[in-house]
């Protein structure tokens, strides 16, 4: 029965420990994610209505700010997101 008690107190003090370490960098990639989120929506609405302003049809409207919405949440800079020059 003791040891039984002790792994769960290792367990226990295991999980607060990662929880400790590891919850700071989790808030962190949360942050980023919701950031990088609303960024790419952002970015396709205001591509959106340049689009509509130039009268393009609807499917290439929709393309290209899919294609705008995956690039901006796609490269991030720590990423280094590659383009050819």
């Amino acid at each position: 029965m003791n040891n039984s008690l002790q792994s769960l107190d290792l367990a226990k003090a295991a999980i607060l420990d990662m929880a400790i370490r590891f919850g700071p960098k989790l808030m962190v990639a949360i942050v980023i994610l919701v950031a990088g989120y609303m960024a790419g929506r952002w970015t396709g609405r205001l591509l959106e209505r340049l689009l509509m302003r130039l009268k393009l049809e609807a499917p290439v409207r929709s393309l290209l700010v899919r294609i705008a919405r995956i690039l901006v949440r796609g490269c991030s800079p720590s990423w280094r997101c590659k383009t050819s020059a």
